[in-house]
């Protein structure tokens, strides 16, 4: 691959955007503000990535997660969510963009069959 482009892969590549994070809070901490030990980040760029992919594949998160402003997701939605992200991880050959799932991932399975649970997701 051409180095140009490979760098496009390359999780170091990333390292300094701007965040976009992922909270998995009791719904009771909600609207918040949300404590800063919740938080966990991923690149912005690798979430434009993310929302190009939803809208290539017309997955239902696309339809519901906005772009640029908070959206709070409950237990059904990131049950499907994560089955749409386990989705990506198989259809992609992208290590950066892996990685970035993965952290969603992780933040969305705490949520999920938790009546009492939520996810925040704060774009930029």
């Amino acid at each position: 691959m051409n180095e140009i482009y490979e760098k496009l892969t390359s999780p170091s590549e990333f390292v300094n955007d701007e965040p976009v994070e992922f909270a998995a809070v009791d719904k009771d901490l909600l609207p918040g503000p949300v404590d800063e030990k919740h938080w966990v980040r991923i690149s912005e760029r690798l979430w434009s990535r993310l929302l190009a992919f939803g809208c290539a594949y017309s997955l239902h998160f696309s339809q519901v997660i906005e772009p640029v402003i908070d959206t709070v997701l409950g237990p059904e939605e990131c049950d499907s969510f994560n089955e749409e992200l386990e989705f990506l991880l198989g259809v992609v050959n992208d290590q950066a963009f892996s990685e970035a799932l993965l952290v969603v991932r992780a933040e969305v399975g705490k949520v999920i069959n938790r009546q009492n649970m939520h996810l925040v997701i704060s774009p930029p």
